[in-house]
């Protein structure tokens, strides 16, 4: 009997040693160390002129950067001729991501602009006779009209104004001079007032691609025929005659903001326009 109580005793102790052997088995710890998640950069920069703009939205005080300068100025325009200004280039200069980039009208503003003919008798601020004729009424040749009300003052002219936008694709130095031949699909002789805060695709731009630009040019045209069918009838008049409600657009401005944004590619990026 002894010896069989010794013989479990023997038995137990090594299952015990059996059931924690585990810290005897060979054993070796390696550490990575310093890894990195790093997150790489998108930057748009515009070009005007020549020069590289970049920038920072309200904070105009920062070095890196100051507003981007106007690249659409036409004046004297007239009814009737496409007006096309350009381009602007734009470019990705971020880290590592790859970019959509879009363009957005907004911030549509109509003015008076006065008489610039230094012989003009007409006082400041004052309109000049065929505006005011096709604005208030009065006489076209012989025939009284009622007028068709004012028009580019109160920003009217946005509802009469058509643009489009001409994109290409070319180095950072020597761009085109000229835009190709077909304007882009989406703004192709679209009324100002559709296009306000609409966001519209121009093209990808690769992170970091060394003279890879987006062209851009806009070309705008108010057109020579402006009918207005509840103020006039235009079967009474001679075919001369028919434009004269546009005069109501004479020497008249819109003013407007023209912004890019660039977006990173591989996502399911949605523009969010909120101001």
């Amino acid at each position: 009997m002894r010896n069989i109580i010794l013989m479990l005793i023997l038995a137990g102790a090594l299952v015990a040693a059996g059931v924690g052997g585990a810290y005897a088995h060979f054993v070796d710890t390696e550490t990575s160390e310093a890894n990195t998640f790093e997150t790489g950069s998108l930057d748009l920069r515009l070009i005007v002129d020549g020069e590289l703009y970049n920038d920072p939205g309200s904070f105009q005080t920062y070095a890196w950067g100051e507003t981007v300068p106007a690249f659409y100025n036409q004046k004297a325009c007239k009814p009737g001729l496409m007006y096309i200004d350009g381009p602007i280039g734009l470019r990705n200069t971020g880290d590592s991501v790859d970019g959509k980039a879009y363009i957005r009208f907004k911030e549509a503003i109509c003015y008076n602009s006065d008489p610039r003919c230094c012989d003009k008798d007409v006082p400041d601020g004052m309109k000049e006779e065929p505006e005011l004729v096709a604005e208030q009424g009065g006489k076209v040749d012989c025939q009284v009209v009622d007028g068709v009300g004012v028009q580019g003052d109160n920003c009217c002219m946005k509802h009469h104004t058509y643009i489009s936008v001409w994109t290409d694709i070319g180095p950072d130095t020597n761009p085109p001079t000229e835009p190709p031949g077909d304007p882009m699909t989406g703004i192709d002789g679209i009324l100002m007032e559709d296009l306000i805060a609409e966001g519209y695709y121009v093209g990808d731009l690769d992170a970091c691609a060394e003279g890879e630009v987006i062209w851009v040019w806009v070309g705008m045209m108010l057109p020579d025929y402006i009918e207005d069918s509840d103020r006039w009838d235009g079967d009474a008049w001679e075919d001369e005659l028919l434009g004269w409600p546009t005069n109501a657009f004479a020497l008249d401005r819109v003013v407007f903001d023209v912004e890019f944004t660039l977006g990173q590619t591989d996502s399911d990026y949605a523009l969010n326009w909120v101001d």
